[in-house]
């Protein structure tokens, strides 16, 4: 299933720079694979490495592709933030659409317009 990316009405604009619209920033899950897609940015992961989502921190006031210690945010809303737990640190691009420099993380948080539903597709592990 398809979990298109929460905007608000600032993000719409603003994150245009980097290609990021709501027609093509979403999380898709399926029996294999938990994709992530964010403008110019897509990543698919095995399922299996995705062990569980949860409600995520807030980022009040932070848009776009944010960098925490652990953690990676793709980010155009207030709220509705999910975090998605990876088995192992994943390594991601600091600044994507570049392959480097990179960091490892545990999780992902991404804003959805239902984190209620991915949260229970995903599971709560």
């Amino acid at each position: 299933m398809r979990y298109p990316m929460r905007f608000d009405a600032i993000s719409r604009l603003a994150l245009l720079v980097l290609g990021a619209t709501p027609g093509n920033s979403y999380v898709e899950v399926t029996p294999d694979t938990v994709s992530v897609s964010f403008g110019l940015y897509h990543r698919n992961f095995p399922r299996a490495e995705v062990t569980r989502a949860t409600p995520g921190p807030g980022y009040w006031l932070s848009r776009g592709w944010r960098w925490r210690p652990g953690a990676i945010g793709m980010i155009a809303a207030g709220g509705g933030v999910v975090s998605l737990h990876f088995r192992e640190r994943m390594t991601m691009p600091l600044l994507p659409p570049l392959p480097v420099p990179t960091t490892r993380v545990e999780r992902i948080d991404i804003t959805v317009e239902d984190p209620g539903a991915l949260i229970a597709e995903i599971g709560v592990g």
